[in-house]
């Protein structure tokens, strides 16, 4: 009884670490990247060297730092959405609060913040 006991515990505690796999990495080495997407990338952002390329839905993700030094001594952290021809879909930038000019922070003033992103879309 005891031995049954203990080969079910074992089967439950597989089958929880399997559902509980982070099978989700996307990540996708530059070589695998479109050469147009990073033709592309290059004549826009050709500064930034620390790119982490990624396959989201049928888009081309690259994640990089980028921006002025936050006053917490960070760069934003944007996203650029590719397709596989090159063209640019989308660009999402993290922008700490605290950096957004005086005349935005005072229009939120009344509302409950976390952070901002800006997108730029529709391209």
């Amino acid at each position: 009884m005891k031995l049954k006991n203990l080969i079910l515990a074992f089967a439950c505690c597989a089958l929880v670490f399997t559902a509980c796999s982070d099978d989700d990495d996307d990540k996708v080495i530059p070589s695998d990247v479109p050469e147009a997407v990073l033709k592309a990338f290059e004549n826009k952002y050709g500064d930034i060297k620390d790119v982490k390329w990624e396959k989201k839905n049928n888009y081309n993700v690259a994640r990089f730092q980028t921006g002025a030094i936050t006053k917490a001594g960070n760069s934003y952290t944007t996203s650029a959405w590719y397709d596989d021809n090159g063209s640019e879909k989308q660009v999402n930038q993290d922008i700490p609060f605290a950096n957004l000019p005086e005349a935005v922070k005072t229009a939120f003033d009344a509302y409950q913040k976390k952070n901002v992103c800006r997108l730029e879309s529709g391209r």
